[in-house]
Order: C-alpha cells, then structure tokens, then sequence
C-alpha cells in the first residue's frame, strides 16, 4: 500500500524561483512537479539501489526519467522528471531541499526551498519529485549535477545524491540561434 502526501510551495517561494531564472547564472528552469508542488510518496516496500554519500538517512534509489547508465544525456530546453526515494534515519520536523550544478568550475544553486509541512519519520520511505530543465547555455557541457536534503533547523544534511549530466542541443536549434546572434 503506498500514501503520497504533496507538500506545496508557498507564494513567496515561487516567486523567489522566478527571481532566480535572472541570474547570470540562469542555467536551469525549475519547475515544480505537480502545479506548484513536491511529491512525498510514502512506501512500504523497497529495493535498496543507491546510497546516499552524506548524511545518516538511506537513498533507496534514483531515477531520471529518460536515463540509464552512469551518463544522463539531456536535451536543452527539454524538461526532466527527478525522483528519488529516501528513507531518514531521525524525525525532522521541516525539510529543505537544494540542487546545485558544477559548471565551467563553478558550483551554480538551482533550488534552495524550504519544503512547507514536510515533516519526515524515520522507518518511512519517502519520494522526492521535482523537474529540471536544462538551458541551451549549457549545451555540449557535461556536469555533475547535486541534491541534498537537510534539516531546516540545524542545516544537518540527511540525504543526498548526485548525477552526471551531458547537455545536447537539436543542430537545428543551434543554427538557429547562431543566426540570431550573428544578425
């Protein structure tokens, strides 16, 4: 028997996303799966395919949709569902979820939100949902791609996981956009 529990976003959260996209490092759309909303799935059988490299909780396992293998290869402008499922090894009251990219050597944050009425126990195994879209900026590169969820409170981290992401742009969209620059 599975329970899902969606944990929405606040006003003020969004808009701090829509903020975000203008940066100078705008290499990412994020969207929230669901209108607005993170996923929570609660389990109650598992298979242990991952481990988390930080933190006391368990990652049970990572899927991008549209990937296997060691290598993700994503198409720019092209969104990618991200689940992973986890299990925490304390009770936290209020979850905080961060996604970072390492590009051309610098370590860009494409998500850091507080995770409204995410209160986790340890024993359940829950799944974390989110979309990435990757911009043509980054096409042809490859990047390590992160996520880590952590304590609101303390900033203790329970769980992360990471992938290896390569960009790839249709050829048709990148004349196209090499004519617009050069006019």
């Amino acid at each position: 028997m599975e329970r899902s529990r969606r944990i929405c976003q606040t006003k003020k959260s969004q808009h701090h996303l829509k903020l975000w996209r203008r940066t100078r490092h705008d290499i990412w759309v994020f969207s929230f799966a669901g209108a607005g909303c993170y996923t929570f799935q609660q389990e109650r059988e598992h298979k242990r395919t991952a481990k988390s490299t930080c933190g006391s909780g368990t990652i049970w396992q990572l899927r991008v949709t549209d990937c296997e293998g060691p290598l993700c290869y994503m198409m720019a402008g092209t969104s990618y569902p991200i689940h992973w499922d986890m299990t925490p090894n304390i009770p936290i009251p209020s979850l905080r979820l961060k996604v970072r990219a390492i590009y051309m050597g610098h370590q860009v944050t494409i998500i850091d939100a507080v995770l409204d009425n995410s209160s986790v126990q340890p024993g359940t195994t829950y799944t974390i949902q989110y979309t990435l879209t990757p911009y043509e900026v980054v096409c042809e590169n490859t990047m390590r791609v992160s996520a880590e969820l952590s304590n609101t409170a303390s900033g203790v981290v329970e769980v992360c996981v990471a992938f290896q992401v390569h960009v790839t742009c249709d050829e048709e969209e990148e004349e196209a956009g090499m004519q617009f620059v050069i006019k």
